[in-house]
């Protein structure tokens, strides 16, 4: 299958320093055990394969909430810079094709985690990895 345009600027740019710091961190962050949990606890309804509108991936919600965090980033400003920076893309695994997630999204995930008493645990349960690469 041939490269879109779209296809090659993915795979050749994004900035040096960005992106090695997100590489890093999307091979240290569980995303699947996460979606395993989130799905548990009913926050989050995958529904592949359905004819309904497609569920926006969990790593998606998840890493964009882990972008809020590291850059500072409002929940518009987020939306905003995964449309626009590549890096982030590629940190999210986002293709051409795929649904981005809106502001909107964005919050009511984090308050689902929040009501939920979840939040916090994802982002320890990440700190844990983390410490356990650095040793």
């Amino acid at each position: 299958m041939q490269l879109s345009f779209f296809d090659h600027a993915m795979k050749y740019q994004g900035g040096k320093k960005s992106m090695k710091f997100l590489n890093e961190m999307k091979e240290i962050i569980p995303f699947e055990a996460i979606e395993k949990i989130l799905i548990e606890k009913n926050v989050y309804k995958p529904n592949k394969g359905k004819t309904t509108k497609p569920s926006i991936p969990s790593k998606i919600l998840i890493g964009s909430l882990f972008l809020q965090n590291w850059y500072g980033l409002s929940d518009p400003m987020t939306e905003e810079l995964i449309h626009d920076r590549i890096s982030f893309r590629k940190f999210l695994d986002i293709k051409d094709e795929d649904t981005i997630a809106d502001e909107t999204t964005i919050c009511k995930f984090r308050n689902k985690l929040i009501k939920e008493e979840l939040l916090g645990d994802i982002f320890e349960e990440v700190k844990r990895c983390i410490c356990l690469k650095d040793e």
